[in-house]
C-alpha cells in the first residue's frame, strides 16, 4: 500500500463477525462501523478479510456494501478454509483448523503456542 498514490486510495475499516466470543460460527453476522465514513457509491471497493471460514461474514458484508451501489466490489481473503466460494482473490487455502495469531498456530507470538498444544500441526 505504500507504493499506491494516496489520492487514489482510501482505507476504511468495518468490523464483521459471525463468531461472537466463541470459536464456532453462530451463523448470525454482526457488522459494526457502518455506515462507512467515505461514501462508496460509484467507487471501486476491495474488501480484504483475514480468514474465510464458512463464508457467512463475506456474504453479509458483500450484501451490505452492494446496497451502497459501488462501481465494483471485489472480495479478498488471506486464508480460505473452503466454506462458501465467494472470495475472488485467495491468499492461501488451508484445512479447517482453528488458526491463532500470526504464524499459524501462534508460534510467532511469544507465549501463545504453549496455550494451544492440543491443536494438530497442519
Amino acid at each position: 500500500m505504500r507504493q499506491l498514490q494516496a489520492d487514489l486510495l482510501r482505507v476504511e475499516y468495518i468490523r464483521a463477525s459471525s463468531y461472537g466470543s466463541g470459536t464456532e460460527s453462530s451463523g448470525a453476522v454482526s457488522i459494526e462501523g457502518t455506515p462507512l465514513a467515505a461514501n462508496i457509491t460509484g467507487r471501486h471497493v476491495l474488501v480484504v478479510d483475514d480468514i474465510s471460514d464458512t463464508g457467512h461474514t463475506l456474504v453479509a458484508v458483500s450484501d451490505h456494501l452492494r446496497e451502497m451501489s459501488p462501481a465494483s466490489l471485489r472480495l479478498c481473503t488471506l486464508l480460505d478454509k473452503g466454506g462458501v466460494d465467494i472470495a475472488i482473490i485467495v491468499g492461501f487455502t488451508i484445512p479447517n483448523y482453528f488458526v491463532v495469531g500470526y504464524g499459524g498456530l501462534g508460534r510467532a507470538i511469544p507465549g501463545t503456542a504453549s496455550r494451544f498444544t492440543s491443536f494438530p500441526d497442519g
